[in-house]
């Protein structure tokens, strides 16, 4: 028997690393550093949320998100999720009070570096400064000022290029 495509043998070992005992039901299985369900089906890598919408409901059109009512990124009870937009998924978190940055300038994107992104940023803003005054003024190699900041060349030169932390001002 297979639903929305899915075989069942492969349904049940999803439910079976599933823990349905709460309110959310909770992934148990193997989680990314977001705290998101992933589950392999032969080569291919799911988002267990997006998955357990999948064999609750119907398959996802394409370039919407499954969202989380409870938002509790390993949580998979299909109940509390919901099929949405990328605005309505930001329009749930600015609703939720989960959403504390303002919207990237018309037509551009976010640039890692932007303070949307400081919760997974390697460097301060400081560091950022100091790169910047030691590779202009001082002179410093972009490859020993990777070895001292512990970051790769190509974002050294990003930094110093401006190219990436474009809020921080010398």
């Amino acid at each position: 028997m297979r639903t929305n495509g899915i075989a069942q043998r492969d349904i049940d070992r999803f439910w079976s690393k599933v823990d349905t005992s709460g309110e959310c039901w909770v992934w148990i299985g193997h989680r990314n550093k977001r705290g998101y369900g992933a589950f392999h089906i032969k080569d291919r890598l799911y988002q267990a949320h997006r998955l357990s919408w999948e064999i609750a409901n119907s398959p996802i059109p394409e370039g919407l998100y499954v969202c989380h009512h409870c938002d509790n990124p390993s949580c998979v009870r299909p109940d509390h999720l919901f099929v949405g937009t990328p605005t309505d998924n930001i329009r749930d978190a600015i609703q939720k009070g989960r959403w504390h940055h303002s919207p990237p300038p018309k037509g551009r994107r976010f640039q890692k570096g932007h303070p949307v992104y400081y919760r997974s940023a390697k460097l301060t803003a400081d560091q950022v400064r100091e790169i910047r005054r030691l590779h202009d003024q001082g002179g410093v190699s972009k490859r020993k000022l990777a070895v001292l900041f512990g970051i790769s060349r190509s974002n050294i030169q990003k930094i110093v290029w401006r190219r990436t932390w474009l809020h921080i001002e010398d």
